[in-house]
């Protein structure tokens, strides 16, 4: 018998490599608990077609972002993406949109320094909280491990043993030129955001050179054996697959989920990245390449990860030590849980998935109470869906099918198969194909 609650849910997806079979898991859950769910790319999951149910939002930075499902009628609930590795706060908050922490219903916290964060921000008005975790984090558990091994396994099959470096540039070596993902808030002073993106983007772009710098010393330190560079899934490949070309054991890897690859590398390298605490949830041991330091423009939470180097010199002799003993260089398991405890809700305990589908029937009367929209507010919602519409068909096309290429109905049955496998549950729920990028899983 189903639970009492919503009994439809809406999950947009924007980077699939990133974001889509942790997603379909969330689906698969809710599913089994009696929901229909449907999932896919963001601009057709944001459709006024839909009938209205709870719309699951990635982040809380722009209210333009949540005012489309508000307005067609949907509760709203958000996670934040990037509540877990964040800049310092007064970066941080230079994206944040005031008005947008105000749109959700409920908010779903990675973990309780995520949690503390909102509440710390002065127009967080006292809506519930639920420190869930989130569903990334599920498949890293050691019960979905399973998950990955045919993929995990094909990388060491084509590649042998190598050392994986993780790319985190977007910022300023975006997919489509002179774009980046770091914007000012509506309401965020102008100055300030100047003064703070230009410290920023100069701390970034010298450290995307020293990166590319550091590819010839590291591949050559560690021949036979392969460096493998994994970019960012918003990146441009070019630098990277330039410099990879001068090196013939450096290999540059940039489609499907990033998690195989840790499984199967012998280690890893990077800076600010959240593989680094997806390595520890792994046990993958980590050399963290620091040649810069910035109390203001570091991301502190993966930098605290791995063997801490400093210089290329440091991180060639790092990635020798995780080749020739990868226990060597990895911290205690114990040390690392407790370290990633407070970030994270759901390390270990009931998953996230089932954290955040039990929070829809406890608060069910939040959820499922109709709310209006005010009519500047439905105008502006109508007219961004035509703005997105326009723009999907011209400048942003092949940024959306990059980042979210089309699907097969096999692919995804394929999927929902290794989970099941996995769990030994969802036997019972139907997928539907309603376009190459949008899919409904409804119960059996």
């Amino acid at each position: 018998m189903p639970e009492a609650g919503p009994s439809r849910l809406y999950v947009p997806i924007e980077i699939a490599a990133r974001e889509l079979d942790a997603k379909l898991l969330l689906g698969l859950v809710a599913a089994e608990r009696g929901m229909s769910v449907v999932l896919g790319r963001r601009l057709e999951v944001d459709s006024p077609r839909f009938s209205p149910g709870v719309y699951m939002a990635k982040n809380v930075r722009g209210g333009f972002i949540l005012d489309k499902p508000a307005t067609f009628g949907h509760a709203v609930v958000a996670l934040d993406e990037e509540g877990l590795v964040r800049f310092p706060d007064h970066v941080q908050a230079m994206r944040l949109e005031t008005r947008a922490l105000t749109v959700p219903r409920l908010l779903l916290a990675w973990g309780r320094d995520n949690a503390d964060h909102w509440r710390s921000l002065p127009t967080y008005d006292g809506r519930p909280i639920v420190e869930a975790g989130n569903p990334r984090a599920d498949l890293l558990r050691p019960e979905l491990r399973g998950v990955h091994d045919a993929e995990a396994e094909a990388l060491r099959s084509r590649h042998g043993r190598f050392v994986l470096l993780n790319t985190n540039f977007s910022i300023v070596n975006h997919f489509q030129p002179g774009h980046t993902s770091f914007k000012r808030a509506a309401d965020a002073d102008a100055a300030t955001f100047q003064r703070i993106w230009a410290g920023l983007s100069a701390h970034k772009r010298a450290l995307l050179d020293h990166f590319l710098a550091l590819i010839g010393p590291l591949a050559r330190a560690i021949a036979p054996a392969k460096l493998v560079v994994r970019p960012h899934p918003s990146e441009d490949q070019t630098a990277w697959r330039s410099e990879a070309a001068r090196h013939g054991n450096v290999e540059v890897v940039a489609r499907g989920s990033g998690v195989p690859g840790l499984f199967a590398s012998a280690g890893r390298v990077q800076n600010g990245c959240t593989t680094a605490i997806e390595a520890a949830l792994l046990d993958v041991p980590t050399v963290t390449f620091r040649p810069l330091l910035s109390d203001d423009y570091d991301l502190p939470l993966p930098n605290a990860f791995g063997v801490s180097a400093p210089t290329v010199e440091a991180a060639v002799e790092a990635a020798r030590a995780l080749l020739a003993d990868p226990a060597a260089v990895l911290e205690p398991r114990s040390e690392r849980l407790a370290r990633i405890e407070p970030h994270i809700a759901s390390a270990e305990g009931a998953l996230s998935c089932e954290r955040i589908v039990e929070s829809f029937s406890s608060h069910d009367d939040l959820l499922g109470r109709p709310q209006s929209a005010g009519i500047a507010t439905r105008a502006k919602a109508y007219a961004r869906l035509a703005v997105d519409a326009i723009s999907d068909r011209t400048w942003e096309r092949r940024y959306n099918r990059h980042i979210f290429p089309p699907l097969s109905q096999p692919a995804v049955e394929g999927a929902m198969g290794r989970l099941h496998r996995a769990l030994g549950r969802f036997g019972g729920v139907r997928v539907s194909m309603l376009s190459p990028t949008l899919f409904r899983l409804d119960p059996g």
